[in-house]
């Protein structure tokens, strides 16, 4: 998909890359609230993905390659990390960086730290239930 001249994807996979990564931390966090208050998470997850709140984070990853504990989606926490480092960084450079993303750029270098560079990116979900 063109977004613009050169450079123009690369921006938009950092900026991607950083709003799944509030994604994939908001939902764990979600499933967290869920599961406290009783509700199963694949239940939850169901009723996430058909709600106003849905998200590809939602929809795919959750039953994909986290609640099916398969945690193999071929792309790493290393490498998500890198680019919410990278649009971090571009946010800085154009001053366009929020607090929200400079909470999601610590907590993914925080779960990277834990899980490894090596583990697979959905490992965020964890980070936002408390684990991992």
């Amino acid at each position: 998909m063109r977004c613009g001249g050169p450079g123009a994807g690369n921006v938009a996979k950092l900026v991607n890359n950083l709003l799944c990564s509030a994604h994939l931390l908001l939902a764990g966090e979600a499933l967290a609230l869920g599961e406290a208050a009783g509700i199963d998470p694949r239940a939850l997850a169901a009723v996430l993905a058909a709600g106003s709140g849905r998200s590809a984070a939602i929809e795919t990853n959750l039953p994909t390659w986290v609640l099916s504990g398969t945690y193999d989606s071929g792309f790493t926490m290393g490498l998500m990390a890198k680019d919410v480092r990278l649009a971090r960084a571009l946010g800085e450079a154009v001053g366009a960086l929020g607090p929200l993303s400079q909470a999601v750029a610590q907590t993914v270098a925080a779960g990277e730290a834990r899980t490894g560079a090596a583990a697979d990116f959905n490992r965020l979900v964890d980070l936002g239930r408390g684990e991992a």
